[in-house]
């Protein structure tokens, strides 16, 4: 609501703003995504943060609203057109990335149930295996991750070749009617038109 408020009512002064200092909108980008990497990534819900410092308690109080508050500058910069990541958009045009753009549909169907499922057999068994602290959470996060990144991928493509390419198969084959039908010609107009 706020990215979309500042950008219906203060465009012209945010633009303005952001174009006065060269090189603002890219730093501007670079802080907020730092934030939210930041915010997404630092473990509050461990049992060593379980206390009531001075620290934890500002922390809690402050991080929801400075990750707000970059989510916003992000959705003002793509309202904005501040595209300071062209060579991104450039690389994910590539033409290697189509074939993902088939499975991304069912990537995003089943990718969470592999997570839940893999990530959660690795954690007891990097945990069974004696890893503490950051090892054990690195271990977790790129086994599982991977793990996961690979079994949805491979249920991806089950799904593309034996659900979605079929129906899509007999999509193309049934010729539905869009709209209303096309009025025939009776044989007395046919033979006007044709002598005309």
């Amino acid at each position: 609501m706020i990215a979309g408020h500042t950008y219906y009512y203060h465009r012209d002064a945010l633009a303005a703003w952001v174009k006065a200092v060269p090189g603002r909108a890219l730093w501007m980008n670079l802080v907020a995504m730092a934030t939210l990497i930041f915010f997404m990534y630092f473990p509050i819900l461990e049992q060593r943060f379980e206390g009531s410092s001075a620290g934890l308690i500002g922390y809690l109080v402050i991080h929801r609203t400075l990750f707000a508050a970059a989510f916003t500058w992000f959705l003002l910069a793509s309202f904005l057109n501040l595209n300071h990541f062209g060579w991104l958009a450039r690389f994910y045009a590539m033409r290697i990335w189509h074939p993902f753009g088939q499975l991304t549909y069912s990537m995003y169907l089943t990718h969470f149930i592999f997570i839940i499922v893999v990530v959660k057999q690795c954690n007891r068994y990097f945990h069974n295996s004696g890893y503490e602290g950051m090892e054990h959470m690195l271990a977790t996060v790129v086994v599982g991750g991977g793990l996961s990144l690979l079994l949805t991928l491979m249920m991806a493509v089950f799904c593309w070749l034996f659900i979605e390419k079929p129906f899509l198969n007999i999509r193309d084959l049934v010729k539905v009617s869009q709209g209303a039908t096309k009025a025939t010609l009776g044989s007395g107009q046919a033979k006007k038109v044709e002598a005309k």
